[in-house]
């Protein structure tokens, strides 16, 4: 989650610095893309963890990203609030629940 995070708040970075738009992905291609990044997400997780708590945590990150968008909230709240709403749900679920599967797996 760090690669697109990071890559989306340099994108963002530099489009308000030089008051251009940079890189602009609408339609279909914006969700394509979207699906990719969740499977490679559940993937990743599901070797390192199970499948379930991989699931759990694509629905609730990127989730909320699109309940960001379908609400317009970025219009009344800040919109570099929809980067951090996933941040702190991964730090949540990694706190309560994914250190616990790794230590029940070294056991």
């Amino acid at each position: 989650m760090m690669i697109p995070s990071a890559v989306t708040i340099g994108v963002l970075f530099f489009s308000q610095k030089y008051d251009q738009t940079i890189l602009t992905i609408d339609g279909i291609p914006r969700y394509i893309l979207s699906g990719v990044l969740a499977i490679i997400i559940v993937i990743n997780f599901a070797s390192l963890f199970n499948l379930k708590f991989s699931l759990i945590y694509v629905a609730l990150v990127l989730g909320s990203l699109l309940l960001f968008e379908y609400f317009k909230l970025e219009e009344i709240m800040y919109s570099e609030l929809r980067f951090l709403v996933p941040g702190v749900i991964s730090y949540i679920i990694w706190r309560f629940h994914g250190r616990r599967i790794l230590l029940e797996q070294k056991k």
